[in-house]
């Protein structure tokens, strides 16, 4: 499906994002960093999304660098973008909740 979703051309890119990450159709799938506040995928459509995959075990020094290199493109290129974190979890891992 994703293959197929690559090939076609897009207005906007909320349907590939919409196929990557999974939401119930009663929740929003997205968590705003600054504000901890719940968004649907339409806050990215046409938007530039950067896509950050990793595991769970994120270090600060990392975190960092991603903020500063956000930061960075903007004032330098005027680049305006949003930074999309997709955690890869192992099955055993026990879910994430809201408390988290």
């Amino acid at each position: 499906m994703l293959i197929r979703l690559f090939e076609m051309s897009h207005v906007d890119n909320v349907r590939i994002l919409k196929a990557l990450i999974y939401s119930k159709d009663d929740q929003l799938p997205l968590v705003e960093g600054t504000t901890k506040k719940k968004a649907s995928m339409e806050v990215l459509k046409r938007e530039t999304v950067l896509l950050f995959i990793s595991d769970l075990d994120i270090s600060h020094d990392k975190i960092m660098y991603l903020s500063l290199l956000h930061q960075d493109t903007r004032t330098r290129t005027g680049l305006h973008y949003q930074i999309v974190w997709l955690p890869i979890m192992d099955r055993s891992t026990k879910p994430l909740n809201d408390a988290n």
